[in-house]
């Protein structure tokens, strides 16, 4: 879904700061027993899908670099923090001990084929950025098959009713947006009668999982798409796929679950914050290492058909709330769960009082501990990514370096609120990416 890009929270006030510059002292001092001239660096540390670590910020710092797709090292990136420039090595790593370089600052990394990226309010001394490629190519492989029995999967009588498979391979939460998302035309089939369902699809690399839905369509007799019914009824899998990039594995067929291995499960939503017209969720069976299936999808308090996890032992299930108002969105993320009775128990609120400039950004904060903004084209220009930028500590109001040359075109921004369990000054996306319970965003024109 990238859907993962941003995470949730209640509203709250928030205090005004100066704007600061790139590499400004916080309030926060280093260790009063510890001096510059006594301090030595740590060595430096890589963390998997981005991280801080090793504070507070005495004497300089270490950064690694990293591509967001292919957790390759990015070499020549540049890095500014503060007065303090320079480029990464053939590591991806960048190191510094200039004492001027003490307490929370903030480091912008830019790359010719990245969006720049800019972190506010670091604090450790072992920093790992991923940033993020404009262009498309990810490490990909193909895979095809059939669904043995798809045929024989019960529906509807009458001409009006069509066996509709979709495919799809499972999403890893360490895995990027794109690489979660990746496009395919062919990974489905809508066949009348006793036709097959074959399939192809492109997917993210290594262990994966490929599951199918298989719905009863029934187009009411008529070629409008507005008023077909599409009902999930069972399910198929094949599991233990190890993907290769560039190489593509046919014969991948899926086994239909048995209507004794499907079970019925209820989502209820809690409420809704008012800003919040309607909402649904995302139904997920989490299985590990091979990552999340997205299988289905619920609405408020109605029953949807799901695998039932005793055919897969120690999977859970995954609730993906996702609901919209006129310009933000929210998406709660509830992992680990048993039984048949799941449950969305808060929503995430977006920031707002948004003030966007090609110079300036200001927001009042979300009841969260990590904010983010994307500065890109407007939609109907593309939607090309110029800036992105996330905050650790409590700065609602900043400075554009003077060194990104936002585009005279008509631009907008992303402003986000993740909701995580993280201490911003010491953690490792992948490994803690658990505590990630959802994100809001709100849209805003920048003038």
């Amino acid at each position: 879904m990238a859907v993962m890009r941003f995470f949730p929270w209640l509203l709250l006030a928030a205090c005004q700061y100066n704007p600061p510059s790139i590499g400004d002292d916080d309030d926060v001092q280093p260790d009063a027993e510890v001096t510059p001239d006594a301090y030595v660096l740590p060595e430096p540390e890589l963390f998997p899908g981005g991280g801080i670590g090793d504070g507070p910020i005495v004497a300089g710092i270490n950064v690694f670099v990293v591509d967001e797709d292919t957790d390759v090292p990015v070499a020549g990136a540049s890095i500014t923090i503060g007065a303090v420039t320079g480029t990464t090595d053939a590591n991806g790593l960048f190191v510094t001990s200039d004492p001027a370089i003490a307490g929370k600052q903030s480091v912008l990394v830019t790359a010719g084929g990245y969006r720049p990226q800019l972190w506010v309010g670091v604090e450790g001394a072992n920093v790992t950025i991923q940033i993020k490629s404009t262009v498309a190519a990810s490490p990909v492989g193909v895979l095809s098959g059939n669904i043995t029995g798809f045929a024989s999967v019960p529906i509807g009588t009458g001409t009006n009713h069509f066996r509709r498979g979709n495919v799809e391979y499972t999403q890893h939460d360490n895995a990027s947006d794109r690489i979660n998302n990746l496009p395919n035309s062919l990974n489905g089939c809508t066949v009348q009668g006793a036709g097959q369902c074959n399939w192809a699809l492109q997917s993210r690399v290594g262990t994966v999982a490929v599951f199918a839905s298989i719905s009863d369509l029934d187009t009411k007799g008529n070629s409008d798409p507005r008023d077909d019914d599409s009902t999930v009824v069972t399910f198929a899998y094949k599991r233990g796929i190890t993907v290769i990039s560039g190489t593509t594995l046919a014969a991948q067929d899926l086994t239909v679950l048995q209507p004794t291995e499907v079970t019925d499960v209820t989502t209820t939503f809690g409420t809704l914050p008012a800003e919040f017209g309607g909402a649904f969720a995302f139904l997920g069976l989490e299985l590990g290492d091979e990552g999340t299936a997205l299988v289905n999808f619920a609405v408020r308090d109605v029953s949807s058909k799901m695998p039932a996890t005793s055919v897969f032992p120690g999977s859970t299930y995954r609730v993906t709330g996702l609901a919209f108002g006129t310009d933000s969105f929210s998406v709660p993320i509830v992992r680990g769960l048993s039984g048949t009775a799941l449950a969305i128990e808060s929503w995430p609120v977006p920031p707002t009082n948004i003030t966007a400039t090609r110079q300036q950004l200001s927001f009042t904060a979300a009841q969260a501990n990590i904010h983010t903004t994307i500065y890109e084209d407007d939609v109907q220009n593309g939607g090309i990514e110029h800036l992105a930028i996330t905050i650790f500590d409590d700065t609602t109001t900043l400075q554009i370096p003077p060194s990104i040359a936002l585009p005279t075109t008509a631009l907008r921004v992303e402003v986000g609120s993740m909701s995580t369990r993280l201490d911003v000054t010491s953690f490792g996306f992948d490994a803690e990416r658990a505590k990630l319970d959802g994100f809001a965003i709100r849209n805003a024109d920048v003038n």
